[in-house]
């Protein structure tokens, strides 16, 4: 069940009551991003502590001509963020509201937006009439600009490029990752900074430009050290001291550290026989996405690695009840042994 204040599609605060840069961010997200129409109807989900980006976004919305309901959905998020369930499904009432939505914008808790993008394909059928889009933390401070969204592209392009028909990977960093594997045969899994509608997942929007790959099964090999973000624990927050995982056959086999963030990692890779897999290799694009956040996995001169279910990414067959990503910072990529990023840019387009 939704609370009984959830509903509300006549009492949102007016453009005057709303901060102007938090608005204009919304109408951007709006416009530009989910591309609302004039004759859709569309939910806008929060929780409290992002309530008034919420009603920003509803406003923008009723703005743009569309139908607009905003939903509170604290106690959903509270009950997984509190809960000892990695994925938990959210009430039917929240699931059928979206699923009649031709739009649907979670401006929500960061964990909980993470853990529901990847239910998003079993939970719904997306398309063209139903997209879910998940909004990144920071509203009104984003800054934008066109020429900065058309690095993003250009880099990701030279991703593109760098890794056509490519086989090995090689990631390096100071902090001690040195880890080897193989995409060979794979297709990337873009998340791009303007990202199409009705994709099957939860789509980021808007600090992305983010480009993911399943490894070839047990290429993995070598030594990752996570000095950055992390989802592994209960909420995702960046690791207060490095964890170093040790990677045989494509396997997590052991976890150095002895602090509260290689406890999770422990706990979290111990969850099912397919959690301890390394499933996805993902590469940032974009150099304005921010260190803390979410959005940290999309920033040039990040890699970052995700281990258990990758049965999302093209060509991954690996089963399990959890998926959480760890990020090496100041990355350095060899791909088929010629230099891609380092530094935090990009060295050409790695050819």
């Amino acid at each position: 069940m939704v609370e009984s204040r959830d509903v509300d599609s006549g009492s949102e605060p007016d453009a005057g009551d709303m901060p102007s840069g938090v608005l204009s961010d919304a109408r951007m997200i709006v416009r530009d991003f989910a591309q609302v129409r004039p004759d859709e109807t569309v939910t806008v989900f929060s929780d409290r502590p992002r309530r008034v980006e919420g009603e920003a976004l509803a406003l923008a919305v009723r703005e743009s001509g569309a139908a607009v309901i905003h939903v509170d959905i604290s106690q959903a998020v509270e009950r997984v963020l509190q809960g000892p369930d990695f994925w938990l499904d959210p009430p039917a009432s929240i699931l059928a509201c979206a699923q009649s939505s031709n739009v649907s914008l979670f401006a929500v808790d960061e964990t909980y937006a993470f853990r529901l993008d990847h239910r998003v394909s079993s939970l719904f059928q997306t398309g063209q009439e139903c997209s879910i889009f998940k909004v990144d933390v920071g509203m009104g401070t984003w800054r934008l600009t066109a020429e900065g969204m058309a690095v993003v592209d250009a880099n990701g392009r030279a991703l593109l490029r760098a890794t056509s028909g490519c086989d090995q990977v090689r990631i390096t960093s100071a902090s001690g990752t040195d880890l080897r594997l193989s995409i060979r045969g794979r297709q990337c899994l873009e998340v791009p900074q303007v990202p199409s509608r009705g994709l099957p997942y939860g789509i980021s929007v808007p600090l992305w430009g983010e480009y993911n790959w399943a490894p070839v099964d047990g290429s993995p090999d070598g030594t990752v050290v996570i000095d950055g973000l992390s989802e592994a624990g209960a909420a995702m927050a960046v690791v207060t001291e490095p964890v170093s995982l040790t990677v045989t056959g494509g396997l997590v086999t052991a976890v150095q550290g002895a602090s509260a963030d290689a406890d999770a990692f422990r706990a979290v890779l111990a969850t099912d026989a397919g959690a301890s897999v390394v499933g996805e290799l993902g590469i940032g694009a974009n150099p304005n996405a921010r260190i803390g956040t979410e959005t940290e996995k999309a920033l040039l001169g990040t890699v970052h690695l995700g281990f258990g279910n990758n049965t999302s990414y093209p060509g991954g067959t690996n089963r399990s009840a959890i998926h959480v990503d760890g990020v090496v910072r100041n990355a350095r990529v060899e791909v088929d042994g010629r230099l891609l990023l380092e530094g935090g840019r990009l060295i050409g387009d790695g050819r």
